[in-house]
């Protein structure tokens, strides 16, 4: 009895550490964001990495170039959200595009 106790524990032991060292393997939707000004932009994608949500903030108006759009969030997170590290792009069709300004879990 205590032998079949004693392989048990030894076989969950040995589970749980081939589990830890077991490393996050990029695939086809992996990708590594650009950053504009010291803010990471997530456009039609969201972050793999645990975050908080701080707040939104609102972009310029669709007639602006793409530049224009990505510069105007970057701003007006840094601005509104010192501490934010980065920002979820949510396009606005006809609108102005809005922003979710989000700061990683340590």
């Amino acid at each position: 009895m205590k032998k079949n106790v004693l392989f048990f524990v030894l076989g969950v032991l040995s589970m749980v550490l081939v589990s830890a060292t077991i490393n996050y393997v990029p695939n086809k939707s992996t990708g590594e964001v650009n950053r504009e000004r010291g803010i990471y932009l997530y456009i039609d994608c969201n972050p793999v990495l645990p975050y908080e949500t701080l707040g939104e903030v609102k972009g310029r108006w669709h007639d602006t170039s793409f530049r224009d759009v990505k510069t105007s969030m970057a701003i007006n997170v840094k601005k509104k959200y010192p501490d934010a590290d980065a920002v979820i792009i949510y396009y606005v069709s006809g609108g102005i595009d809005r922003g979710e300004a989000i700061k990683f879990k340590e």
